[in-house]
């Protein structure tokens, strides 16, 4: 009886997670999916930000947004927000509604962030920061993983 159940469970939550997947108000083009955030650098010398190591990945569905970051020790916090990509103006507008639920770490993110998109296809997206001061510009380098 236990295994049934567990088996019924399990079939269930593959059921949600797949019809989620496909089903969410159609096709997004080449945002959908998992994008590591390789690296990020200083717009104005190209050198890396010495504080970024690698480990943000950012998650794209619909108009929802999910940044998760790891550490070391294989621990993550992970972040829930919306998003829009202006193609005709090439701007990229991420917002994290829930300040309680905003635990984003990574460089240069905030609750409320427009971005320039320098160049976006199915395996690479670069932007940069469009509402920072010329000295603190970020450009922000994703990868996608899937």
């Amino acid at each position: 009886m236990k295994r049934a159940t567990h088996i019924l469970i399990l079939l269930t939550t593959l059921a949600i997670t797949f019809s989620a997947c496909s089903h969410n108000n159609g096709d997004i083009g080449i945002w959908f999916g998992t994008w590591h955030v390789e690296k990020i650098t200083h717009v104005h010398n190209g050198e890396p930000v010495a504080t970024y190591k690698g480990r943000h990945f950012m998650q794209f569905q619909n108009n929802i947004i999910r940044v998760t970051t790891n550490d070391s020790l294989h621990n993550y916090e992970q972040s829930f927000g919306t998003w829009e990509a202006d193609e005709v103006n090439h701007l990229l507008r991420i917002n994290f509604p829930d300040s309680a639920q905003f635990e984003c770490t990574m460089t240069g993110i905030n609750r409320q962030n427009t971005f320039f998109i320098e160049e976006a296809d199915a395996s690479h997206i670069t932007f940069t920061h469009a509402n920072l001061p010329d000295s603190l510009t970020l450009r922000y380098y994703l990868k996608k993983l899937d």
